[in-house]
């Protein structure tokens, strides 16, 4: 079950922005072309949120509501959008680096 409280806003953001770039990467190739690029600004501050497929998308989403529930209580909301800004670059850097494909 999905809890929805104010103290969860970061991961409600999160999911939000998640669905939306899901959403956006499946109604419009475009997002194709923000993906080209793998080493623009766009790119890394988008990459996090395009998702593949729909399950991608949901497991993520569940993953982000129920374990990030406790890390967002012990991290506080300004430390916990910083650990997920810092994976989400963290794993751009790894694939651009090592993966053939876009993330």
């Amino acid at each position: 079950m999905i809890r929805l409280s104010r103290d969860n806003w970061p991961i409600h953001l999160l999911i939000a922005l998640s669905c939306a770039g899901w959403l956006f990467f499946e109604s419009d190739r475009a997002a194709l072309e923000v993906l080209s690029d793998r080493w623009s600004p766009a790119y890394w501050l988008l990459a996090p949120f395009f998702h593949g497929a729909l399950w991608h998308f949901l497991l993520n989403a569940l993953a982000l509501n129920f374990l990030g529930g406790p890390l967002l209580r012990i991290l506080g909301a300004r430390r916990f959008l910083g650990l997920f800004a810092a994976c989400a670059c963290g794993a751009n850097l790894l694939n651009n680096l090592f993966g053939e494909n876009p993330a």
